[in-house]
C-alpha cells in the first residue's frame, strides 16, 4: 500500500514508463493494490487476485504522466486515490475508489488543478486521513495570516455518495483578545486616510460557489452603511474571511471601525446575523493577530443605536499593508429562527485606521513621501486628505529631489488642479528650476488652469532681476515654454520683449515659444520687427526673423501679410545676417509672390552671398516662378549660385533648361559648377545632353567623368555599356572611376556583357598585383559579374575562391553565394567549407546556407 504520491524527474519518468510498459504494469504498491494498463488506452485498478475496477481516462495518451496511488482509511472505509498527471498543465485526472468492498466501488472521478489557461483559479481534490475534501483556490483571494485560502470547501459524504459543503476551519485562538466598543470617545469620526481597500472575500452573496465569480467586497469601502457585504454559502459565515490592502505599502495600523451587520435598515439589521467574534490578522506572526469580541448583541439598543459603529483599538500600532478579518462567531438574526438554522451574516462597513489619522499624520505622510520610499503608492493617500495636505506639500517640495520630488509635485498638482493661491503658484514656478520634461509638462498644464493666469510671475521668472541669468538658463527656458502655451496677449508681449536676450538656449526657447503662441498676432510680430529697423536691437530682430517661418507653419493665415513686413525689414543698409534671415523667411512662404521677391534679389542684389541664399530658397520652391528664376540664375556671376541653380533644375527635370545647362557646361571654368551641370543633364536625359556626357567621360576631370557615367547609366543610353567597359579597362583611369564603371555594369543587367566583364576581371586581377589600389575595382567587377550570372561568372568566381595567391577569396565566396551554381559553384563551396581555414570555411558555410534557402 502506498502512503504517498510518487514524483519523478522527466528523465526518470520516461525511463520508468518504458520499464513498466515492458513489464505490463504501471505501478505496483506493496499492499496488493496496483494500477495496470488495459486495452484501448484504459487503466485497471487491481486489489488482490480477483478484485478489479476499469478506469477510462479522458486524457489522451500522449499527455499522460505516470499514475500514482495513495491509500487512506477514512471512517472505516479503505480508499485508494489514483492520480494521473496531465503533462504540461498542472492538472491531474483522479479516481477515488472504495477498495474495502467487493466489488470495488468508484466513488468519484474528475480533474484536480487549474480551471483556466492562466491558472488563476483551481479546483483541488485531496484524500487525507481526515477524509476526502474538495476546495477551490484563486490567485487574487488570499489572507494576511499566511494561511491558505481554501474556498467553498466540501467533504465527501458516504451516506449520500457525494460532496457536501462544510464550514471553513476556524483559525487558532490569538494570544490576545480585544473588546470592540460602541460610542467609544476615542473612536475616530472621520474617513480613514490610510487608503486600505477591501479587495478580497472568500464568499459573496452573488457569486454562488465558483471562485471565478468572486469580486472585491466594494460595499465595505464606500463609507455608506446602507450598502453591505454578505456571505453566500447558506451557513452563518463562520470561517469565511475578508482581506484589505494598502497600495501605499506598510502603515502603522492603530484600529478598526466596524458596522457589524446589515445596516440598510433596522429590520435588516435584526434579521441578519451580526458579528460576535472575529480574528483580526495583520500578518502571520502571533503579535500581528488579535481576537476581537463584541460583548453585546449589536442589535440591542434604543433608537438608532444599531447603526452606530464599533471601535477596535489596537494595544499598539502594528506596521502592515494587509488586514484580514476571519469570522469566528455570530449573533443570530431573526432569519435564523426555527425551522431555519443558520441565517446570513452581513457587514456594512469596515474602516482601517492608521497613524495618519492621528495628530500630525499629514506631516508624517508628507515626510514619508519626501523620503522617496514607495512614494508613488502614498500620493493617493495624501491627495485624499484634501485641503489640509496642501500647505505641508508646498513646504516640503523645495527640499525634495529625484523620485520624491516628482511624487510631491504630482500630489500638489492633484491637490490644486487649478492653482489660485500665491504659495501654490510660486511652488510650481520654483519646481520649474530642475524639472524633468514630464514634470515641466505637468507644471505647464497646472499653470494653464491657474486663476488668474500667473503671467507676471512667469515674466519675473523669465527675465530675472535686471534681465540677468540669476534663475538659470534652463529654468528660464522652461518658463518661456510655459508662457508660449498661454492664450494671453500679455504672455505674447512678454516673449516678444525677451527675444534676442540671454543665452543661446534661452533665445531658442523664446523663439519656439513665440512660434506656437496662440496669442501672438501677425500685427504684433510685424510691428516689433518694424520698430527694430534702426538695427539697435539686432539680436531681437534676428530671433524674430527666426520666428517668422515657424510661426506661419502654425498660423498659415499670417502668410498673406508676411511678405510686405519682411520687405520692410529688408534693405541694403541692414546687417548681412539680418538680410540673410529675411531671405530664408521669404523662402519659407513658398508662394508666387515670395518667389518673385527672391528672383528680384537674385537678379539685382550686389551681395553674392545674398544672391546665393535667394537661389537656395528658390531651389526649395517647386512653383513655376521659382523654376523660371533658377534658369536665369544659370548665368549669375557667382559660381555657388550657378551650381545651386543647376542642381535644382536637374532634380526637378526641367528640360527647358537643357540648352542653358549644355552651354554652361561647355564653357564653365569652375569644376564644381560643371559637375553640377553634368549631373543635371544626367537627370534630363536629352540626346544632346547625353552626347555632352559622352565627351565628358573622355575629356573631363575625374569627378566630371564619374558624374557623366552615372547620368548615362540613369538615362539608359545605348552607348553606355561599351563606354563602361572601356572605362573599366582603361589603365590610366582612377581606381574609384573604374570601380564605379564595374558597379554600373552590374546594374545594367545585360547577361551578354558577362564574357567581356570576365576578361576585364582577369586583367584587373593581374594589374592589382602591382597596384593595391586596384583591389577595389577588382572586387566591384567580381560582384558585378555575379549579378549578371552565367558560366563565365561561375568560372571566374570559383577560380578566385580557391586562389590563395590573391586576397579575393572572401569576395569570390560571396559571389558564389549569389550565383548558387549547383555544380562547379556548389562543389567549390563544399571544399572550402571543410577546409582548414576557419574564416573561409565560415564564409563558405554561410554561402551554402543562403543558396539552400533560395
Amino acid at each position: 500500500m502506498l502512503s504517498g504520491v510518487m514524483h519523478f524527474s522527466g528523465a526518470r519518468q520516461a525511463a520508468l514508463a518504458l520499464a513498466v510498459a515492458l513489464a505490463g504494469g504501471l505501478s505496483r504498491p506493496a499492499a496488493g493494490a496496483e494500477i495496470v494498463a488495459a486495452e484501448a488506452g484504459e487503466l485497471e485498478l487491481r486489489v488482490g487476485a480477483s478484485s478489479t475496477l476499469r478506469l477510462r481516462p479522458e486524457t489522451p495518451p500522449v499527455h499522460r504522466g505516470i499514475p500514482a496511488l495513495t491509500e487512506q482509511t477514512v471512517d472505516d472505509h479503505r480508499l485508494v486515490e489514483v492520480r494521473l498527471p496531465v503533462r504540461g498543465s498542472g492538472r491531474a485526472e483522479m479516481w477515488i475508489a472504495d477498495v474495502g468492498v467487493k466489488p470495488l466501488r468508484l466513488l468519484w472521478n474528475g480533474f484536480s488543478g487549474p480551471r483556466d489557461s492562466d491558472g488563476e483559479v483551481s479546483v483541488v481534490v485531496q484524500l487525507t486521513s481526515d477524509g476526502l475534501v474538495e476546495y477551490q483556490t484563486a490567485a487574487s483571494i488570499n489572507r494576511c495570516d499566511g494561511q491558505p485560502a481554501r474556498l467553498f470547501p466540501r467533504a465527501w459524504d458516504f451516506a449520500s455518495g457525494r460532496f457536501r459543503p462544510v464550514l471553513s476551519p476556524l483559525p487558532s485562538p490569538a494570544a490576545r483578545t480585544l473588546i470592540a466598543r460602541r460610542d467609544d470617545p476615542a473612536a475616530p469620526s472621520v474617513h480613514p486616510a490610510g487608503g486600505f481597500q477591501w479587495v478580497a472575500a472568500s464568499t459573496t452573496a452573488t457569486e454562488g460557489r465558483d471562485a471565478r465569480g468572486l469580486t472585491a467586497p466594494v460595499a465595505l469601502n464606500d463609507g455608506n452603511p446602507t450598502t453591505t457585504w454578505a456571505e453566500g454559502l447558506g451557513g452563518d459565515g463562520r470561517g469565511e474571511f475578508l482581506t484589505a490592502r494598502s497600495a501605499a505599502g506598510p502603515l502603522l495600523v492603530t484600529g478598526v471601525r466596524i458596522v457589524p451587520g446589515d445596516a440598510s435598515s433596522a429590520a435588516a439589521f435584526r434579521a441578519r446575523n451580526r458579528l460576535r467574534r472575529f480574528q483580526l490578522a495583520l500578518g502571520p506572526t502571533a503579535d500581528q493577530k488579535f481576537d476581537v469580541e463584541l460583548p453585546t448583541d449589536p442589535a440591542i439598543g434604543a433608537g438608532a443605536a444599531w447603526s452606530r459603529p464599533f471601535w477596535v483599538a489596537l494595544p499598539q500600532p502594528v506596521p502592515s499593508s494587509c488586514v484580514t478579518i476571519v469570522l469566528t462567531e455570530v449573533y443570530r438574526g431573526s432569519e435564523a429562527a426555527p425551522p431555519k438554522t443558520f441565517g446570513t451574516t452581513a457587514i456594512a462597513d469596515i474602516d482601517v485606521f492608521t497613524d495618519l489619522d492621528q495628530p500630525g499624520g499629514v506631516d508624517r505622510l508628507v515626510a514619508a513621501i519626501a523620503d522617496g520610499n514607495d512614494c508613488a503608492g502614498r500620493v493617493p493617500l495624501l491627495v485624499g486628505l484634501g485641503e489640509p495636505a496642501l500647505a505641508p506639500t508646498v513646504r516640503a517640495l523645495p527640499a525634495a529631489s529625484g523620485g520624491a520630488r516628482s511624487c510631491l509635485l504630482d500630489a500638489l498638482i492633484r491637490l490644486a488642479p487649478a492653482p489660485n493661491t500665491e504659495p501654490v503658484v510660486n511652488a510650481l514656478l520654483a519646481a520649474l528650476r530642475d524639472a524633468t520634461p514630464a514634470e515641466e509638462a505637468a507644471i505647464q498644464r497646472a499653470l494653464l488652469a491657474a486663476q488668474p493666469p500667473p503671467i507676471a510671475a512667469l515674466e519675473k521668472y523669465l527675465t530675472g532681476p535686471s534681465g540677468s541669468d540669476s534663475s538659470g538658463a534652463d529654468s528660464r527656458a522652461r518658463a518661456a515654454r510655459v508662457l508660449g502655451s498661454f492664450d494671453s496677449a500679455a504672455a505674447a508681449a512678454t516673449l516678444l520683449a525677451a527675444a534676442g536676450r540671454g543665452s543661446d538656449e534661452l533665445r531658442e526657447a523664446v523663439v519656439q515659444a513665440l512660434s506656437v503662441s496662440p496669442a501672438l498676432t501677425p500685427e504684433a510680430l510685424w510691428t516689433t520687427l518694424a520698430l527694430n529697423r534702426s538695427g539697435s536691437l539686432g539680436e531681437q530682430t534676428l530671433d524674430l526673423l527666426r520666428v517668422v517661418p515657424l510661426y506661419w507653419r502654425h498660423h498659415p493665415e499670417a502668410a498673406a501679410s508676411a511678405l510686405p513686413a519682411l520687405r520692410n525689414v529688408l534693405g541694403p543698409e541692414r546687417p548681412f545676417e539680418v538680410r540673410g534671415r529675411v531671405v530664408m523667411a521669404i523662402g519659407s512662404l513658398r508662394s508666387p509672390d515670395g518667389a518673385a521677391a527672391l528672383a528680384e534679389l537674385r537678379a539685382s542684389d550686389r551681395d553674392a552671398t545674398v544672391r546665393f541664399l535667394a537661389t537656395r530658397e528658390l531651389a526649395g520652391d517647386p512653383g513655376p516662378v521659382a523654376t523660371t528664376a533658377l534658369r536665369a540664375a544659370l548665368a549669375d556671376g557667382d559660381p555657388r549660385v550657378r551650381e545651386t541653380a543647376a542642381a535644382a533644375l536637374g532634380l526637378r527635370g526641367d528640360r527647358a533648361a537643357n540648352g542653358a545647362l549644355i552651354a554652361g557646361a561647355k564653357q564653365e571654368p569652375w569644376p564644381a559648377v560643371r559637375r553640377a551641370e553634368l549631373e543635371a543633364l544626367g537627370h534630363l536625359c536629352t540626346p544632346d545632353g547625353n552626347d555632352l556626357m559622352i565627351r565628358a567621360v573622355a575629356r573631363d576631370e575625374a569627378d566630371g567623368r564619374r558624374v557623366s557615367l552615372l547620368g548615362l547609366a540613369r538615362c539608359r543610353d545605348p552607348r553606355t555599356a561599351a563606354l563602361l567597359l572601356s572605362t573599366l579597362n582603361r589603365a590610366d583611369e582612377t581606381a574609384a572611376t573604374r570601380a564605379l564603371a564595374a558597379t554600373l555594369l552590374g546594374d545594367h543587367g545585360d547577361v551578354q556583357l558577362a564574357p567581356a566583364l570576365a576578361v576585364a576581371l582577369r586583367h584587373l586581377v593581374a594589374e592589382s598585383e602591382a597596384d593595391l589600389a586596384l583591389e577595389t575595382p577588382t572586387v566591384a567587377a567580381l560582384r558585378a559579374l555575379s549579378r549578371l550570372g552565367g558560366a563565365d561568372a561561375v568560372t571566374a568566381a570559383a577560380s578566385l575562391a580557391e586562389d590563395r595567391g590573391h586576397s579575393f577569396q572572401p569576395a569570390a565566396i560571396e559571389a558564389l553565394g549569389v550565383l548558387c551554381d549547383p555544380r562547379t559553384g556548389a562543389a567549390t563551396l563544399h571544399r572550402l567549407a571543410t577546409s582548414d581555414n576557419a574564416r573561409l570555411a565560415a564564409l563558405a558555410e554561410a554561402a551554402e546556407k543562403r543558396c539552400a534557402a533560395r
